[in-house]
């Protein structure tokens, strides 16, 4: 059902971000693969996934889930999302962890929280 893919990136605008941007994507999921955009949605709160992710740090959306978060740097920006657009654009059907980075690229999908607090050490590889 799951499968790991790692893969490398070689994409001028990351390069050219201006910031230390990790290539390496991670994906547990099929259909959502890492080193693309983000879908944008609406919220339940009428805001959007694009107003969470403005700035130059990660976001780590938890898409419907309700167990203990990972424990991640300052620096990181969490987000609990549970509106039922969000959950189609992700294609969400149980709960999953996405860390966008600071290029607005997804890093890493899965529906394990070690798999994030692990993700700086894939990428330093």
């Amino acid at each position: 059902m799951f499968r790991r893919r790692v893969t490398h990136s070689r994409c001028p605008a990351q390069r050219r971000a201006g910031h230390p941007v990790p290539a390496r994507a991670f994906s547990q999921t099929d259909s959502f693969p890492p080193r693309r955009p983000p879908p944008d949605a609406p919220l339940t709160d009428g805001t959007r996934v694009f107003d969470l992710l403005r700035g130059p740090h990660a976001t780590l959306l938890a898409v419907d889930w309700q167990a203990k978060l990972p424990a991640l740097p300052a620096s990181v920006h969490i987000h609990r999302v549970a509106s039922p657009a969000a959950r189609s654009a992700y294609d969400a059907h149980t709960p999953i962890l996405f860390l966008i980075r600071p290029d607005n690229y997804v890093g890493c999908a899965t529906h394990s929280p070690g798999d994030i607090t692990d993700y700086p050490k894939l990428i330093a590889q």
